[in-house]
């Protein structure tokens, strides 16, 4: 990053209420942009010293709003700290279902790129740079944006905190693995608050199970206002259980666990990732999407919504899994297939990238350039997938530079940093062929869309270029949908060194 550590400051709220799941992911969002030299500054209403001392403990800062949106003083209070901040280099992160679209527009005038994190699509229109929704239902909604607003969807944008991505890259056994234990381990969160005590509805329905071999561990959320009730309550119980408050190690107790029972939250992508069937129930609204995407993927059973299920039904489920290892080993392999960890890497990455510039290529990008061609997924994109040798790699890019009729751009981050390449070939006084490629460490992060306009409307600029074209394998889904997103339209298909490629074409009026 640069020299001045570059800023990201994550607006969220947590009470009783809202739960802590806004906080949750902004802690692992957060943990990234640290490991990269990043400040974090976390601004909200967070209700529970845990929460707020976990914010700390983490070394980030953290600045209260008393009074949070749609109290008016939340932005009387929160825009005037921005403008003492202005000419930081960085980004606000907006993570909340009651940020509305004047919320949106307050903070994109105090002149602060804006990533809102969204589950819903629900609002009549959103004011972003990046709006990015980590759910695997993504790709149903439509967000109604403005044209140059970068769109990232799906569950590879999954934001897992470091004890997690720790844990996948732990070889010991998880209890799946474990064919030894004379006991199943069952795993019961209802998240940072659980108003409606549903905790003590799913203990009643795995005690309604009748079974003397099984494990249990309960955890009970920061804002949870039921801790004395459950505690008292389990202390007249013969099973095995136990309270755990507070967590600070999820990823430990959920390699532990055989099953869970869980909120539709977004503990339930940290349970995918881990490999451990989730029976899940919907405790609020924003909950039923995330129920029937994993259910309907297999990672899951779904239960429905907290008061339409009955204990004695959750209790035979619950059996039902547990007598069936082929069942829960199908789930887990779908969970792990599903998140792979990655998210918040490619996230960071999204927004290092985001206000990236463009300079022509010169002699000192030769080595580059010949690393990122000789990348493995880069070849196979190619119509001539071997390798380059670097001899011939020299002489091409020396030809390359040494042409008039050809446009090469590398793309920096604001750091300075090489993300990718882009030429344009003049085959014509009007028309180019693009040629485009985005350094490994740079891919899956959306960048792709964005980097492909903005190069041709670049070169367009230069060259008064009418037609663009692109020709693309047509097994790389990936590009034809990068080239689409960015305004080309398919021209048919031809043949390149016995291979067929889509030809697509790009005009600044085709894509406007």
């Amino acid at each position: 990053m640069t020299s001045q550590p570059r800023l990201l400051v994550f607006r969220a709220d947590a009470d009783t209420r809202t739960g802590a799941g806004h906080i949750m992911r902004g802690l692992a969002l957060a943990q990234e942009w640290q490991s990269h030299g990043g400040e974090v500054v976390f601004v909200g209403h967070i209700s529970g010293a845990p929460l707020r001392e976990w914010i700390k403990s983490e070394g980030f800062k953290l600045f209260a709003i008393d009074s949070p949106y749609p109290d008016l003083q939340d932005l009387t209070t929160f825009l005037p700290w921005l403008h003492e901040r202005q000419g930081t280099p960085g980004w606000v992160v907006l993570d909340g279902y009651h940020f509305d679209t004047n919320y949106h527009q307050a903070l994109r005038a105090a002149g602060w790129p804006l990533l809102i994190i969204d589950d819903y699509g629900n609002l009549p229109a959103y004011h972003a740079d990046i709006i990015v929704n980590p759910n695997a239902y993504a790709d149903k909604i439509h967000y109604h944006t403005q044209d140059q607003t970068l769109i990232l969807g799906g569950a590879r944008f999954a934001m897992l905190r470091k004890e997690f991505k720790q844990a996948l890259d732990n070889k010991n056994p998880t209890a799946n693995e474990r064919v030894s234990q004379k006991k199943f381990h069952i795993l019961v969160t209802m998240g940072g608050s659980d108003p409606d005590n549903i905790t003590q509805k799913t203990i009643d329905a795995i005690h309604f199970m009748g079974r003397s071999d099984l494990a249990i561990k309960i955890i009970v959320g920061p804002l949870n206002p039921h801790r004395h009730s459950l505690e008292s309550n389990l202390r007249n119980a013969t099973s095995d259980a136990e309270i755990l408050a507070p967590v600070t190690d999820m990823a430990t107790l959920m390699r532990w666990a055989d099953l869970a029972f869980s909120a539709a939250g977004s503990t339930c992508w940290e349970l995918a990732a881990l490999g451990v069937p989730v029976v899940t129930t919907i405790l609020a609204t924003n909950q039923e999407r995330v129920a029937t995407s994993l259910a309907t993927r297999g990672v899951a059973v779904n239960l429905g919504w907290h008061h339409a299920w009955q204990v004695n039904h959750a209790a035979q489920i619950l059996t039902n899994l547990l007598n069936d290892p082929q069942k829960r080993q199908s789930m887990r392999n779908k969970g792990q297939q599903l998140i792979d960890g990655q998210g918040c890497k490619r996230l960071t990455r999204s927004l290092q990238g985001y206000h990236f510039s463009l300079r022509r290529a010169s002699e000192n990008d030769c080595q580059l350039v010949f690393h990122w061609a000789n990348d493995q997924i880069t070849r196979s994109a190619s119509f001539s997938p071997k390798p380059i040798p670097w001899q011939e790699h020299c002489r091409w890019f020396a030809d390359q530079l040494a042409d008039k009729d050809l446009l090469f751009y590398i793309a920096i981050t604001p750091d300075k940093t090489p993300m990718a390449q882009a030429r344009f070939n003049l085959t014509g006084h009007d028309k180019a062929t693009i040629s485009v490629s985005l350094a490994p460490e740079f891919r899956n992060s959306g960048l792709g869309t964005r980097l492909i306009r903005l190069t041709c409307n670049q070169a367009i600029k230069e060259r008064n270029i009418r037609t663009i074209r692109a020709l693309v394998k047509h097994d790389n889904p990936a590009s034809l949908h990068a080239f689409a997103s960015a305004g080309f339209h398919h021209r048919g298909t031809v043949e390149i060194s016995g291979q067929h490629a889509v030809a697509m074409d790009y005009t600044l009026e085709g894509a406007a």
